[in-house]
C-alpha cells in the first residue's frame, strides 16, 4: 500500500527513541490501508528484540503491553507483540505457505534470518544486515560487501549444524 511508517520500531524502541510518535504513524498507516473499524495485529521482530535488549527489557511480554497501550491510544484496534525468533520464523513460513503451498522459506531482514521448512523446525539466527554497510564504509564497496557476506554464511551455516541442520531444506 502507499502508507510507509517512517521511524523503524528498533529505532522507536531504543534510548531516547519516539515510541509515541512511531505509534502515531502506525496508527495512520492502519487507517489508510484498512480503516477505522479493521483490527490490525502489529508485530515487532528482530529489530525490536534487540533495541528491547539494550534498554534492558528482558520480559518481551512486558515490554509488548507497554507498547501496545500506546498504540490503542492512536487507534483502538491494534493489538502489538514482539516475537521471539521462532515465532517469527514460523508467521514468515506461514506466510510463504499461503501463496505457495508446501515452500520451506530462507528470509533475511534487517536483523535477523529465518530458516524453516516446517513449522516444527523454524529457526531464527540473529544476523545484523545493517552490519555490512560498515564494513563497505570501512573497507570499501568489494571488499566489505564480501567480509560482510562470509560472516553471514558462517553463521547461518554454524546455527544450522548445531541443531543438526535442515534436511529437508
Amino acid at each position: 500500500g502507499p502508507e510507509r511508517v517512517p521511524l523503524r520500531l528498533g529505532d522507536a524502541l531504543k534510548p531516547g527513541g519516539d515510541v509515541d510518535g512511531w505509534a502515531g504513524a502506525v496508527a495512520a498507516a492502519c487507517d489508510g490501508l484498512a480503516g477505522a473499524s479493521v483490527p490490525v495485529c502489529v508485530r515487532g521482530t528482530a529489530g525490536a528484540r534487540d533495541a528491547l535488549k539494550a534498554r534492558g527489557d528482558r520480559d518481551l511480554g512486558a515490554a509488548s503491553r507497554d507498547v501496545e497501550a500506546i498504540l490503542r491510544g492512536k487507534r483502538g484496534g491494534l493489538s502489538f507483540a514482539v516475537l521471539d525468533g521462532r515465532a517469527e520464523a514460523r508467521l514468515e513460513l506461514a506466510a510463504v505457505r499461503f501463496v505457495r503451498p508446501g515452500a520451506g522459506l530462507f528470509a533475511g531482514g534487517g536483523k535477523s534470518v529465518q530458516v524453516a521448512s516446517s513449522p516444527e523446525d523454524a529457526r531464527s539466527f540473529a544476523i545484523d544486515s545493517f552490519a555490512g554497510h560498515e564494513l563497505v564504509r570501512k573497507h570499501g564497496a568489494a571488499a566489505g560487501a564480501r567480509m560482510h557476506d562470509w560472516a553471514v554464511r558462517r553463521v547461518v551455516a554454524n546455527e544450522l549444524a548445531r541443531d543438526g541442520g535442515f534436511a529437508r531444506l
